[in-house]
């Protein structure tokens, strides 16, 4: 990351590598940069004469004769971006938030006010035809008079940049934000009515506490790690989630399984909006609400009832032995699609059902699982993962006529339904085509 600043502005500019692959990985959160300071606030007449002065690697225009006052330390901000929108799946949003200084967390009613600042996004592809970087801006945006304090901590905009006008989400670019604060006063002037620039509508205050970044998952065994350079903050959600999904810590909600000692612990305020269908069949008469003692689960071992949580806190599966290990576990994603169903996880079933068909491209998992996928298929009626394993099935029927598994298949209630279905649905595709 880079600052650069005069008397009268600050520009930091913040890259975040790969974002193609960031977009992926948070779907549904939101990235911090590294914390950076501008100069102290003064009143124009105040002032005074300025030198260059060098903070680290980084030069910025100071205040060589000004007073000695707690009122003249630097002000430090840091910068939000929610890549796959804060309400708009396909936008990215963008914030400026004040990170408060000791003095200004002491000082009750503390503001910085009538602050003006620009986002500027440009995008550059590593790999191009010519062999050379490539260079695009995207978007230009300048905000109105802000004024930032501990209940509006964060101002920018929920549509800042359309999806669209991004390079595909698989090619290799980098994304640079840069911004620039406006921090010299200026004269009072609010619109009569504060939120009627929907663009510019505070994003859900948060505790000052909580401005700062605490974590960082930039490899530096990567070829592209550089200490001096911009790593990507990625606050929320870590990658692995077993420890606090095991601390006993600041919770209010645990759940037990029989036979086995271990313990999961969670938060209602995260459960309910995320998951209500889970508290609800685990706990029908509400109790779950009030109630200190933990809850049994009856219908899920330790193992998937643990990887629906971690997806319930971060969108994605905890790390197994292998990063991609539970990707392809097919009994796991088929007893965990089981499990979310129960629950009405609808997007926990639809991202199972999705994976399962793409293991069924595999010969050796059809060769192996190919009773719990004819199965699943038939059951959910996902034609990708039917349509896939049925005439693995036909070509195979030799193999698998006298198989335990077919028995145990054939002992299923609405088997002849499902395959009677199938068979008639299949023939209507054929007449239609």
């Amino acid at each position: 990351m880079a600052t650069r600043a005069t008397t009268g502005t600050v520009a930091h500019t913040w890259r975040i590598r790969n974002f193609g692959s960031v977009r992926e990985i948070f779907s549904t959160g939101k990235l911090y940069s590294d914390t950076f300071w501008c100069p102290p606030l003064l009143p124009d007449k105040q002032q005074p004469r300025s030198r260059t002065v060098s903070v680290g690697d980084s030069h910025h225009r100071g205040h060589s004769d000004a007073p000695s006052s707690s009122s003249l330390v630097p002000m430090s901000w840091v910068i939000i971006i929610y890549p796959n929108g804060n309400n708009r799946k396909d936008h990215c949003s963008c914030y400026l938030r004040v990170v408060p200084t000791l003095e200004e967390k002491q000082r009750v009613g503390w503001k910085r006010d009538y602050m003006n600042f620009t986002m500027q996004m440009q995008v550059v592809q590593k790999k191009t035809k010519f062999g050379a970087p490539e260079t695009m801006d995207l978007v230009t945006w300048t905000s109105d008079n802000c004024s930032f304090d501990a209940e509006n901590p964060d101002w920018g905009n929920h549509k800042l940049l359309e999806h669209s006008k991004l390079p595909p989400i698989e090619t290799d670019h980098d994304l640079f934000i840069t911004i620039y604060i406006t921090f010299h006063i200026v004269e009072p002037h609010l619109p009569k009515h504060f939120y009627s620039n929907y663009n510019l509508k505070p994003i859900l205050a948060m505790s000052p506490a909580s401005s700062s970044p605490s974590s960082s998952v930039a490899d530096p065994d990567s070829d592209s790690f550089d200490e001096d350079d911009s790593a990507v903050q990625f606050v929320f959600p870590p990658l692995d989630l077993t420890a606090q999904l095991a601390d006993p810590r600041f919770v209010d909600i645990t759940f037990r399984f029989p036979g086995d000692p271990r313990l999961l612990h969670a938060h209602r305020v995260i459960l309910t909006p995320r998951a209500p269908g889970l508290l609800d069949h685990l706990s029908p008469s509400g109790e779950w609400a009030t109630s200190l003692e933990p809850i049994v689960v009856m219908n899920a071992p330790y193992d998937i009832f643990f990887s629906i949580l971690h997806y319930v806190y971060s969108s994605r599966f905890p790390p197994a032995e292998t990063a991609d290990a539970r990707l392809n576990d097919v009994q796991f994603l088929i007893a965990t699609y089981e499990v979310a169903q129960t629950y009405k996880m609808d997007e926990l079933m639809t991202r199972c059902a999705k994976q399962v068909a793409e293991l069924a491209d595999d010969e050796f998992k059809l060769t192996k699982y190919w009773a719990q996928l004819f199965r699943f298929g038939f059951v959910i009626k996902e034609r990708a993962v039917r349509d896939k394993v049925l005439p693995w099935v036909i070509n195979h029927w030799d193999e698998v006529k006298g198989s335990e598994a077919l028995k145990l298949l054939t002992a299923e209630e609405n088997l002849m339904v499902w395959l009677k279905d199938t068979f008639q649905e299949i023939e209507g595709r054929s007449t239609t085509e």
